[in-house]
Order: C-alpha cells, then structure tokens, then sequence
C-alpha cells in the first residue's frame, strides 16, 4: 500500500482518510507507517481511531471528530 500510495500522492497533496486507520490505532508500529506516507494528511476520525496521541498532532495537518447525538 505505501509505495502505491506514495507513488500517487505527492507532498502537495491533500488526502482525507476518512476513519479507523487501523483496529487499534496509536501504536508505534502504526505511527511509523503513516509518518512515511506522503501528503498533507486530514483524519476525520473513526471509532477505533485514538486521537489523545500527541504524535497525532505531527502526523495529521488536522484532525475532525464527529459527535454522536
């Protein structure tokens, strides 16, 4: 995925990943792989996406989270 990705995406891009990056997201192993992706990353926030990461502030250009009503 990440050279296709990379391969597509140039540092001036913007990609919106719209939710649940992975099953348990803020691990290291998981924050290493997206750190190598290329382009301005925007998450919109998924439910098992776990945003309290300060790392997650490096990684996404922004990051939106939806309410539940």
């Amino acid at each position: 995925m990440k050279e296709k990705w990379n391969a597509e995406v140039t540092n001036g891009d913007t990609v919106y990943i719209l939710g649940d990056v992975a099953l348990h997201s803020g691990n290291d192993a998981l924050i290493s792989f997206v750190a190598t992706l290329k382009g301005r990353k925007v998450l919109i926030k998924g439910n098992h996406d776990r945003v309290n990461d300060l790392r997650y502030k490096i990684l996404y250009s922004e990051v939106y989270v939806t309410i539940k009503k």
